[in-house]
């Protein structure tokens, strides 16, 4: 050691069981009068790191009862034990003397108020907090510098402080108002206070120079205050520093050159403001560098820019050399995959190995947190909780994903997808038994919310309901959703009604409203909601979150439902969510500061891309990099020194496993620094990263998914026994059997019936019952004359009918137009047809049935006729109103679109009797008019042929023809075949996913190619 240097510093090599190296070293000293342990203390960078240290003495001890020394983290440190140990001096008046922290919550929301009170700001709270964040981030930055906010005026150049000002005037929230405010509150920012704690503790020991074991170990000293006490501790008579990870390879030009960017870059600064060398650091003792070669090849890796040509021929002179290299790598694997879904499968996979030795511990080491939640779901395959010391933000908890539901259902009045998702939620029940409730809920789903969204609120799920009832067309609700909707709504529509009120309220009214109902629809039959909601880890945290925003809640101004909304929603996701228990023992997920003297047999490394480890360090909003310098702020550049050097103490453990996925979120990715380093290094000893490739677990991973045998499906050709073949079948399924009888299969035997999307968009379909029922309306009210104001009539039935269109602009805008053109074109139409033709209006949406008997079956055909109309000679006109494409008069001639001639067989047979019109009568006209409102409003499509023995003709193979489909369906041998003619589909098909048509289709089309070669 040099002459002058008088503190005692040590260091354990990177690769060494840091923890574990330090407790063994203490036990042998203590181990002729063990209960001298408890005159140690020790201080650690993180409560995790605390954590370790007392689970290692544990193991050590064999779980042996063992009073410890005194553990804490030194940038938390506690006040009630630094009370106790400086009790009678007058360090502990300067403590008491302190004036107590402000509480993190109630920091956010008073500097919210403050941005929000500047002249100008019109954006919400919400947004305010947001800000306030990113203010508050710098404020702890200057504090945990050490200063002072005078000069910020002094830092830019007189040319740009025009510029300048403007930021400088809105920082004066934290040069004037914020200290204002502090002094007003009687209370000092958090980091303010940890750095006076450790002021005092630091001048105290310098004062005292107490003979009692005092270890610094793990920290860095990046945080000037910590630094300080660091020097003070490594000067005392019984005080040891213990650094991590300090490179003893680098050479002196190296030191001398490195840059903010460094991991010994913080170690650097640390020596040099401690007045000691770096030759000055000891060994820890017993703490042999086991991983000396692993080691070199880190500091090559770290090797300044300025000596890099030092790289060439470094591991290549000799065959020591190269040994050198060999030994550093052994136990070092690298993998790449192709995304990132690979990459969490194959480090799960590896969790699930280490599992196999009942001693073996793992640790997964990243920044990336969608990997690292992947990975936790990947286990969950094989019924495995990781430890993920990130936790989960409570917004993102089930219980937070409710209270937040229960906000948004109400913010929006019952939207028909929120609803249906609070609905669905596990803690939902409103006070029923969970089995009836489900019920309910599934029915709620099934009969009200689906298809168009319903009017807002619950009298609209009443008037869904009365609408279903009417409808034709809609499956009947069952008696007991209106009773479920009697039984929810006074629960909810409290809250409802204060969440849509124009008029502000108090932020507590807010709160007290949302618990209550939580708690009430939380309620089962047996259980209460208190007892559901706040007992476990993520309820104990909402719980206490909300008990301190409940306190904090005569800080905030009266605000509407939407902010509220927008507030919790904030702030829920700071909170963070950690399991006490069920989590693996051997097995854990860390960020980089968790990582800090961790303890693992195996080290996975995920996530080695640039921006994601080491991080982007980012802009910042409120200075420029040389500003920040001038003003004394650290480089950003200094965040990636620290993660360099967690990376370094990592990868150099005996067992490491490096992973990274090239490609995430569909674009490229970029390796990390360190292995494009590490690719140099090793390319200068003649070889390549390469080398470290181990594919093995990606390979199981891949085999563990793989399908041995591909069998394709084949074409549905489903033969169901006669009785169970249906017999009813309506005139538009006559054609839907033809095209695909597979269909009719799902829909009339299996009873299989698609759902409507929630909230489904207006399409072609609805459009088309909207202008039927505009039209019936219409030529109800006029069937003899047309009336002199038929456009404004028209108009107004349209315009009323079609009222939905109203609650979005863009489809009124884009179909009302439309609607316009048909109906002119329609007028026109009908004026002419009545006028030329004579025809009358004599049945509207006519519903008739016809009993078919042949030799084999016997079934009810039924139809629906939009239009009857009677002509001058006693025969009938059938009118079709189509909306859509695709209708031919060829093809109602060959057969292909049956559903006209079909009704004229109904219409002779008397179907339509109950309508007026006997039996016996003729069709003398056949028509689509098609209505779409286009460049072309309007079309009719009648038969090609109007001559009554053409159409006779028709019609008698129609019969025909729907006899010999029915023969040859009642047969158990004939099958519901799926598409049987490649050129004849549907135009609409509702279960092509349960058809499999790609898979079979394809595959037929490779038989045929065989066939054909």
């Amino acid at each position: 050691m040099t002459e002058t240097a008088t503190k005692t510093v040590y260091n354990i090599p990177s690769g060494q069981p840091f923890a574990r190296t330090i407790i063994r070293s203490l036990l042998e000293e203590t181990q002729s009068c063990p209960e001298d342990l408890t005159q140690y203390i020790i201080l650690l960078p993180t409560r995790r790191a605390c954590r370790t240290f007392q689970e290692i003495f544990l193991q050590e001890t064999g779980g042996r009862p063992l009073l410890l020394p005194k553990i804490q983290p030194m940038g938390d440190v506690d006040e009630q034990d630094l009370s106790l140990s400086l009790a009678g001096t007058d360090a502990l008046e300067d403590i008491l003397a302190l004036p107590p922290a402000i509480s993190p919550l109630r920091r956010r929301i008073l500097l919210a108020k403050t941005i929000q009170a500047i002249e100008g700001f019109t954006n919400g709270f919400d947004q305010a907090l947001a800000l306030g964040d990113t203010l508050a981030s710098f404020l702890d930055q200057i504090i945990i510098e050490d200063l002072e906010f005078s000069d910020l005026s002094r830092i830019v150049p007189e040319e740009f402080s025009e510029h300048w000002q403007i930021t400088l005037d809105f920082l004066k929230i934290l040069s004037e108002a914020w200290p204002k405010i502090l002094n007003e509150e009687g209370v000092i920012d958090g980091a303010d206070r940890r750095n006076r704690l450790m002021g005092i503790l630091s001048a105290h020991w310098q004062k005292t120079r107490p003979d009692t074991p005092i270890i610094a170990a793990g920290s860095t000293g990046s945080i000037p205050a910590t630094a300080k006490l660091l020097s003070v501790i490594a000067g005392l008579p019984n005080g040891k520093l213990v650094l991590p990870g300090l490179d003893t390879h680098i050479d002196q030009e190296s030191w001398n050159h490195l840059p903010a960017s460094h991991p010994q870059y913080g170690f650097k600064t640390l020596l040099t403001n401690m007045g000691i060398g770096k030759d000055d650091v000891l060994l820890w003792p017993n703490a042999a560098d086991t991983m000396q070669a692993r080691n070199k090849l880190a500091s090559e890796i770290m090797r300044p820019a300025e000596t890099s040509k030092q790289w060439a021929g470094q591991y290549n002179k000799t065959p020591e050399h190269k040994q050198s290299l060999t030994e550093a790598l052994k136990g070092l694997s690298l993998v790449e995959t192709n995304n990132q879904r690979e990459e969490a499968a194959m480090i799960a996979l590896k969790f699930r190995e280490t599992m196999e030795n009942k001693t073996s511990t793992a640790a997964l080491i990243t920044p990336d947190r969608k990997l690292a939640r992947r990975v936790s779901s990947y286990c969950k395959r094989w019924g495995i909780t990781v430890d993920d010391s990130a936790g989960e933000k409570l917004s993102a908890t089930s219980l937070g994903t409710y209270l937040l539901l229960l906000c948004e259902v109400a913010q929006s009045n019952m939207a028909p997808a929120i609803l249906l998702a609070l609905l669905k939620h596990k803690y939902a029940s409103a006070g029923l038994n969970p089995a009836r409730y489900n019920q309910n809920a599934y029915a709620l789903d099934q009969y009200l919310l689906r298809g168009l969204a319903p009017p807002a609120g619950f009298n609209g799920l009443r008037t869904r309901y009365n609408d279903r009832l009417t409808d034709p067309h809609a499956a009947t609700p069952p008696d007991h959703l209106l009773e479920f909707i009697e039984v929810i709504e006074p629960l909810m529509q409290p809250f409802i009604d204060l969440m849509v009120s124009d008029k502000p309220q108090k932020f507590i009214t807010f709160i007290k409203a949302h618990l209550e109902l939580a708690e009430a629809f939380a309620c089962t039959d047996t259980e209460t909601g208190q007892s559901r909601l706040w007992t476990n880890e993520e309820g104990e945290a909402a719980a206490a979150f909300f008990s301190e925003l409940s306190e904090q809640s005569h800080s905030f101004d009266e605000m509407d439902g939407a902010s509220y909304l927008r507030i919790i929603s904030h702030l829920m996701g700071d909170i963070k969510v950690r399991p006490k228990y069920g989590t693996h023992p051997r097995l854990t997920i860390l960020g980089q500061l968790e990582s800090r003297l961790i303890d693992a047999d195996i080290i996975i490394l995920g996530g080695l891309n640039e921006g994601s480890w080491p991080p982007d360090p980012g802009h910042d909003p409120w200075m420029s990099r040389p500003m920040r310098k001038k003003f004394g702020l650290p480089d950003p550049e200094r965040s990636i020194g620290l993660a360099a050097h967690d990376f370094i103490q990592s990868f150099c453990a005996p067992q490491v496993l490096i992973t990274r996925a090239k490609n995430i979120d569909s674009a490229a990715s970029v390796p990390a620094r360190w292995l494009q380093r590490l690719d140099t290094v090793l390319q200068s000893a003649e070889s390549d990263i390469s080398i470290l490739y181990d594919h093995t677990l990606l390979n199981w991973g891949n085999a563990l998914d793989h399908q041995e045998e591909t069998r394709p499906t084949t074409r549905p050709q489903p033969k169901p026994p006669a009785d169970k073949r249906p017999k009813r079948l309506s005139v538009t399924q006559v054609e839907t059997l033809m095209k695909d009888p597979y269909a009719i299969y799902a829909k009339k035997i299996l009873r299989l019936d698609k759902l409507d999307d929630i909230e489904k968009p207006i399409e072609a379909r609805e459009k088309g019952t909207l202008l039927h029922d505009v039209l019936e309306r219409f030529v109800s009210a006029h069937p003899s004359t047309m009336p002199p104001n038929a456009k404004d009539i028209l108009y107004g039935h349209a315009s009323q009918h079609i009222a939905c269109l109203h609650e979005d602009p863009a489809i009124w805008s884009f179909w009302w137009p439309k609607f316009e053109r048909l109906c002119d074109w329609f007028l026109d139409h009908e004026t002419n047809w009545r006028k030329y033709q004579k025809a009358r209006p004599l049945a509207l949406e006519a519903k008739g049935t016809l009993s078919i008997k042949t030799k084999n079956a016997d079934i009810t055909l039924s139809g629906i006729a939009d239009r009857i109309d009677l002509m001058p000679d006693g025969s009938c006109a059938i009118i079709d109103y189509k909306t859509g494409s695709g209708f031919s008069s060829e093809k109602m001639a060959t057969g292909d679109t049956p559903q006209l001639p079909l009704e004229a067989i109904m219409l002779e047979q008397g179907a339509f009797a109950e309508h007026g019109i006997a039996a016996g009568k003729k069709a003398s006209y056949l028509a689509y008019w098609s209505l779409s409102g286009g460049a072309t409003a309007g079309k009719i499509t009648p038969l090609p042929s109007t001559k009554q023995k053409d159409l006779e003709s028709i019609i008698a193979r129609t019969r025909e023809g729907i006899a010999h489909l029915i023969d040859v369906f009642s047969q158990p041998d004939t099958p519901y075949i799926c598409l049987p003619r490649a050129h004849a589909t549907p135009r609409f098909n509702d279960y092509e996913h349960l058809e499999r048509i790609k898979e079979w289709a394809a595959l037929e089309d490779d038989n045929s190619g065989s066939e054909a070669a």
